[in-house]
């Protein structure tokens, strides 16, 4: 096991065990993870989604945007185009809460995706600069 991978599973466990303590009503419901790589980019992500609270809990393990640019998460579920869950935080560590149109679709096998975009994110509503790390939701 490298030391990204088990420094991401105890960067997961220690969401979790935070989201398990501060929302009773999580403990009912299934929590979905993903960890978001690439091959070309130092960037690396965890993502939590909390259906209790309807956020995505995102965790920056490395890399950061580039100068003057955005880093965006898009949940890409089956056929359907794209949706943004908003911009990460320039801290390392944030909360994204998941617009309705997103809710029906997070679920297990969808994709999360993190773009490079202009400063503010896509003026499009679409991807549309480089896909840099993406990573399948799994349940846990």
């Amino acid at each position: 096991m490298s030391a990204i991978t088990a420094a991401a599973l105890v960067v997961v466990a220690t969401l979790l065990a935070v989201n398990l303590q501060n929302n009773d009503d999580a403990i009912r419901d299934t929590q979905l993870v993903a960890q978001l790589t690439g091959t070309d980019t130092v960037l690396r992500v965890m993502a939590s989604y909390n259906p209790g609270e309807q956020t995505v809990r995102v965790n920056r393990t490395g890399g950061v945007p580039r100068d003057g640019r955005s880093l965006q998460l898009w949940l890409i579920a089956g056929d359907n185009p794209p949706v943004s869950l908003g911009l990460l935080p320039d801290a390392s560590s944030g909360e994204l809460t998941v617009p309705e149109t997103a809710l029906e679709r997070l679920a297990s096998d969808a994709v999360l995706a993190i773009s490079d975009e202009p400063f503010g994110g896509s003026p499009t509503g679409q991807p549309t600069g480089a896909v840099l790390v993406t990573g399948s939701l799994t349940e846990i």
